[in-house]
């Protein structure tokens, strides 16, 4: 084709022109391409002119294109915002779906079975396992520790009262507390580290240190403030008299072994969830929607109810069974428990397992299996309530029901061998409020709770018991006293109070989660191999040091050794005035 401005020859569909820039009409190309197809289509022959230039007059040439329009620049299509788009939408329909199906059809879903699953899963069984899964018993009980006793002018006036002294005679004393600690090395394996001191009045009067190393059977002790060097003990050889059928020896190395044989990392909460599952799978609950009025309080609730025959339940004990015999974390645990405290190889409790299924196949056996009912109360996947019924008796009951800031409770042991109810008012799962404790329907005793609830499986709170409420006869002076056990994070503390003023008061806290306990160096040691040896610490102690301790305390020290008899007058004046 040529140019339609500048005549020169250029490419067949060429849009613009190379030589002179000028736009190609696209008629040129359309008429040329139509006579081609008409050529085909009549099977004629079309010859396209190669070397001659079309005669066109000049004149009329450059009027006519001076007349076309230049054809304005292809605009670019918007892929982005497609692409957005079709990747938006899906995503936002899916999210919307997702809200609606966790917020409103859930339930319309999943099957009774998967919601009675996802309940013991929320709060049942698992989630009480977790708890227990998260516990570390090293850190459990490492650490420091105080038990405190304080007493108030009202205690000092009463304890006079009882018959100990005047009270002018304990009115030096204010409080009592024993700091302990508990350190298990990591670095040295088999050694345990304890401290302790006695502070009164908030004095130091004497620490202790000492150091157990159960490879040696030994320890080391130190008591700086009256020992002028350590201790150090041999227990196998100190011991020996006091050894019985279970020698003293015989227990430390067997809580040594089992200490090494048991796994570092017990998923207690996978072994319980996988027989869980094994019960769940083995049934279909019936779920019904009902009002349950616990103790005057109504809520609705969504039960569910399983029963299972003598067949069903043996079944379930057979699929139990043969999965203990074959799991690795149950022998992982038992074998250890059994060659330490009975001496038991683990193949004789599975010897004893294979006897139990035999049994369970035999007709005789399963018939006499009682008949079983569970009924789980549900709100939404919380269970508030069950009960278990063995062969038509109601062996152990539960449910707590809330309603407008209002709950009511009532637990059943048995047929009604031990029972507590009570109500009050709730908040935040906090229960404020008032129960008692019964047994046959007889009222043993009252308390209150005032925000009492739980709070990663520690309770929180407070309780609180008064004597008066206490069934039978009473003390005239006890018949006035009230107890307080307030629970806060790491800490119990126990309040005594007589008509409403509190006289003294018991703590319990953890400190602190690490002790970090030092001992001396143990190369300079008083060594105690026998009793001869022992009864030799007396010339080592520093009695007078002792003495001084209580007396910076403000203790009379003089005027208590001067009255060595007034602990037996004491107790005889106390069983007196209880009545006893």
């Amino acid at each position: 084709m040529f140019c339609n401005k500048c005549g020169k020859e250029i490419s067949e569909g060429t849009k613009f022109c190379p030589y002179c820039g000028e736009a190609q009409l696209a008629s040129q190309t359309q008429t040329v391409n139509t006579a081609t197809n008409n050529a085909v289509n009549t099977g004629t022959a079309y010859t396209q002119p190669v070397n001659e230039a079309p005669q066109v007059d000049p004149v009329q040439n450059q009027m006519y294109f001076n007349s076309v329009p230049t054809p304005e620049p292809i605009k670019k299509k918007k892929k982005g915002l497609k692409i957005f788009l079709a990747i938006a939408i899906p995503v936002l329909i899916l999210g919307v779906a997702a809200i609606l199906y966790f917020t409103v059809f859930k339930d319309m879903f999943i099957s009774e079975k998967q919601e009675f699953k996802n309940a013991e899963k929320e709060s049942g069984i698992i989630a009480n396992a977790e708890v227990i899964n998260e516990i570390n018993p090293k850190k459990l009980i490492e650490g420091e520790y105080s038990v405190k006793l304080d007493i108030a002018e009202q205690g000092k006036a009463l304890l006079s009262q009882f018959g100990f002294g005047s009270k002018e005679d304990i009115d030096w004393l204010d409080d009592i507390e024993f700091k302990l600690g508990l350190d298990i090395d990591d670095d040295e394996e088999g050694v345990v580290k304890l401290a302790g001191t006695l502070v009164l009045n908030s004095t130091d009067i004497v620490s202790v240190a000492i150091a157990y190393n159960q490879n040696d059977n030994a320890i080391i002790m130190d008591v700086p403030e009256i020992l002028d060097r350590p201790i150090y003990m041999n227990l196998s050889s100190v011991m020996d008299n006091y050894s019985g059928d279970l020698s003293y020896q015989d227990a430390l190395e067997n809580l040594s072994m089992l200490q090494e044989a048991l796994p570092e990392d017990i998923d207690i909460e996978k072994i319980i969830e996988r027989y869980v599952d094994i019960i769940l799978d083995s049934f279909e609950p019936v779920s019904q929607d009902i009002s349950l009025n616990v103790n005057g309080v109504e809520q609705k609730l969504t039960e569910m109810a399983v029963k299972l025959d003598s067949k069903q339940s043996a079944e379930i004990l057979l699929k139990i069974l043969e999965t203990v015999k074959n799991d690795k974390d149950i022998k992982n645990i038992v074998e250890p428990l059994l060659m330490c405290f009975g001496g038991v190889e683990y193949s004789e409790l599975i010897q004893e397992i294979d006897s139990a299924i035999d049994e369970l196949k035999n007709e005789e056996v399963i018939s006499s299996i009682p008949e079983i009912e569970y009924y789980s109360y549900l709100d939404d996947d919380d269970i508030v309530g069950e009960r278990i019924v063995v062969g038509g008796e109601e062996i152990f009951s539960y449910a707590v029901t809330e309603d407008d800031g209002k709950f009511g409770f009532e637990a059943y042991i048995g047929d009604n061998t031990v029972s507590v109810i009570g109500t009050g008012t709730c908040k935040k799962d906090k229960y404020t409020g008032d129960f008692e404790l019964q047994s046959y329907g007889e009222s043993v005793f009252s308390f209150e709770t005032e925000d009492f609830g739980f709070e990663d499986g520690a309770p929180r709170g407070t309780v609180k018991l008064s004597a008066d409420s206490l069934g039978g006869e009473v003390p005239q002076m006890l018949g006035q006293l009230d107890i307080a056990v307030i629970f806060t994070d790491g800490a119990i503390k126990l309040d005594f109070s007589v008509s409403g003023m509190s006289f003294i008061a018991v703590s319990f806290e953890k400190t602190g989660d690490e002790a970090n306990i030092k001992m001396p160096n143990s190369s300079n040691v008083y060594r105690i191999e026998d009793e001869d040896d022992l009864d030799g610490i007396q010339n080592i102690i520093d009695v007078e040091a002792l003495i001084e301790a209580f007396e910076d305390a403000g203790v009379p020290v003089e005027d208590l050794i001067g009255s060595q008899s007034s602990g037996l007058a004491a107790v005889e004046s106390s069983e007196q005035a209880f009545n006893f």
